[in-house]
């Protein structure tokens, strides 16, 4: 890859662990919520999770990186495990999907100081 693409994935990679981050937070809220308002709350945070899922889909496409298939498949099961209302296992793979960018993000920069 040339400096563009490292440019890139960084710049992609930032701002995707920034809303996993928030993802995770907004989880741990949801999860406190009683159920009157919780159902509202979870479609709330489906809508931002499938957002992200583009975010990460459009990445994927600009760079080329295993992480983010990683961290697509991660969200991707955490949607699933959200759907199923097992908000604890949905924060868990929201975590590894995390570690993945956070792997590419870490790799970008060594990268650029390399350069």
């Amino acid at each position: 890859m040339d400096v563009k693409q490292f440019i890139l994935e960084f710049q992609h990679s930032e701002k995707i662990k920034s809303h996993l981050i928030i993802s995770s937070t907004l989880l741990a809220h949801v999860e406190a919520l009683n159920a009157e308002n919780r159902s509202g709350a979870e479609k709330i945070l489906k809508t931002y999770l499938q957002l992200l899922l583009t975010e990460i889909r459009i990445a994927r496409n600009t760079v080329e990186s295993v992480n983010y298939h990683g961290a697509e498949k991660n969200l991707i099961e955490s949607l699933r495990r959200l759907e199923m209302n097992d908000l604890v296992s949905s924060n868990l793979y929201i975590s590894k999907a995390l570690s993945y960018i956070t792997t590419s993000c870490e790799a970008a920069m060594t990268s650029l100081q390399k350069h």
